[in-house]
């Protein structure tokens, strides 16, 4: 993440010098249109459709209003609306397609403009402005920064789970490093660069970096936006002498690379030193001198060196082997993420404790759990699949897209769980309330519950189908645009919970 920072800055900083040092002109030209006519011919049917009429038309030259590049850019630069009137696209010179989108875009903005106005909203200096309109974020690696600036129009689109706690204050709030928090024992560091390498940004970045670099033809900018040259003297008074030593070392490994060798990069992404690269690198002289790596490397074959890696692993699995800070055994999931991966038919693993561990994209199959508690770790695409769970609390653990299908609960309270898209289906349950955890699009299928109140817990798009209950009340918890179909229920009073534009459809109710 300090890289991704770091190389935003270097290419934000170039292209500020870039924009200082001239501005780019529009390739095609701005060329005067002209209509000649001739008073010996008749008008041609296309020249006669350029006129709004015909009767005045004379044989004079017909000219659109001269407009200079630089003009014409500094007119859309300082003015980017002026894009969405009527002379742009002629003056511009716009084909067809490119006018038919500038229209459609106009059209959209229009229809949102006008839904704003309708609902008592300011649309004063909303030409002006970018629209966003129901485009979500998720895992951005830079901070809105137009939020920051008030510049554009953000509707039902959000900032969610982003890689950096900067931007707007709903931007942070939402954000993984602020989620993780600063807990001892959560290695959020480790969590974040998993998760870059994980999504491809961080070879992303390491393209961007290149890319700078080589446009920059030989120089670096410096803390200041200053472009420098490149040598070896100002190199070593950066960075030091043993830096670049090092760096001029590496620079010939990388040189020094066999056919054989990048062919198991390409395969693996790891390979075995030659004897000759091992000397170089870890020898006497090198800023990398290590005998001991020198004299392990003798005689390493890659069917050895696989074997090896893969006994390591397992036994840093099992809590055998400790590896310098990760000493924790697997039985303690704490500020473990779980990402992509399955658990099936264990329940062991799934009874664990679940704490400051958020889990995305992780399926729970065939695999009960008894005092599973999940605490202050989000769910994200989460199926529950045949796992029954028993005194499993969930607790301050927001759930995205995460079904729970013929899975029975059993006192598991859900307490601060926020939900969106979580059905239940085919999963009866008992004493599990829902308490100050907001629900929208969670619906109840087939499954009956019974003794789980829903306190402070509002929902929305959430109905009820075949799904009986009792002794379930609903308390400060209003319903909005739900229904309840075919599900009788007992005992089950709503107190001080408003519904809103609720139907019910063969749901009789006995003291409720």
């Amino acid at each position: 993440m300090v890289d991704v920072k770091k190389t935003g800055d270097v290419i934000e900083k170039r292209k500020k010098v870039k924009e200082m040092l001239g501005k780019s002109v529009r390739s095609r030209s701005v060329k005067p249109k002209e209509l000649r006519m001739s008073s010996r011919k008749p008008l041609a049917s296309s020249d006669y459709e350029a006129f709004d009429d015909p009767i005045e038309v004379t044989n004079e030259i017909v000219e659109a209003p001269k407009l200079s590049a630089e003009e014409l850019f500094q007119k859309i630069q300082e003015h980017p609306e002026e894009l969405l009137k009527d002379d742009p696209p002629e003056l511009l010179n716009m084909t067809g397609k490119e006018t038919e989108a500038v229209l459609r875009i106009k059209l959209i903005r229009e229809a949102v403009k006008l839904g704003l106005s309708l609902g008592g909203q300011n649309v004063n200096g909303f030409d002006q402005k970018s629209l966003r309109f129901a485009s979500p974020r998720f895992f951005a690696i830079a901070p809105e920064e137009h939020k920051m600036d008030n510049d554009t129009v953000n509707i039902l689109s959000p900032s969610l789970f982003s890689l950096h706690d900067e931007g707007s204050a709903d931007e942070q709030k939402s954000s993984l490093p602020r989620l993780l928090g600063t807990q001892d024992g959560l290695d959020k560091d480790s969590f974040m660069d998993l998760l870059t390498e994980i999504t491809g940004v961080a070879d992303t970045v390491d393209e961007a970096a290149q890319k700078a670099f080589k446009d920059s033809e030989g120089t670096l900018i410096n803390g200041k936006g200053e472009e420098i040259n490149v040598s070896k003297e100002n190199f070593t008074k950066i960075y030091g002498e043993d830096n670049y030593r090092k760096m001029k070392v590496l620079e010939q490994l990388h040189g020094m690379y066999t056919d054989e060798q990048m062919a198991h990069f390409n395969k693996s992404g790891y390979a075995i030193m030659t004897d000759k690269q091992r000397e170089m690198m870890y020898g006497s002289g090198s800023p990398f001198d290590n005998k001991m790596t020198l004299e392990a490397g003798r005689n390493l074959t890659m069917p050895k060196a696989r074997r090896a890696l893969h006994t390591v692993i397992k036994e840093i699995g099992k809590g055998n082997t400790k590896v310098g800070k990760y000493e924790k055994r697997m039985k303690d999931i704490v500020g473990s993420p779980l990402l992509f991966t399955s658990i099936v038919a264990s329940p062991a693993t799934a009874s664990q404790a679940l704490i400051l561990s958020p889990v995305l994209f992780t399926s729970l199959i065939l695999s009960p759990a008894i005092y599973g508690s999940v605490i202050l770790s989000p769910w994200l695409f989460v199926p529950v699949i045949l796992s029954p769970r028993l005194m499993s609390p969930i607790i301050v653990s927001p759930a995205i897209f995460s079904p729970i299908v013929l899975s029975p609960l059993a006192l598991d309270p859900l307490v601060l769980v926020p939900g969106v898209a979580n059905p239940i289906v085919l999963s009866p349950f008992v004493l599990t309330p829902f308490i100050l955890s907001p629900q929208v699009m969670t619906p109840i299928i087939l499954s009956p519950f019974a003794l789980s109140p829903f306190i402070l817990t509002p929902s929305a798009l959430s109905p009820l189908i075949l799904s009986p209950f009792a002794l379930s009340p609903s308390i400060l918890s209003p319903s909005f645009v739900t229904a309840v179909i075919m599900s009788p229920y007992a005992l089950s009073p709503s107190i001080l919970s408003p519904p809103t534009m609720i139907s019910v459809f063969a749901s009789p109710s006995i003291l409720s």
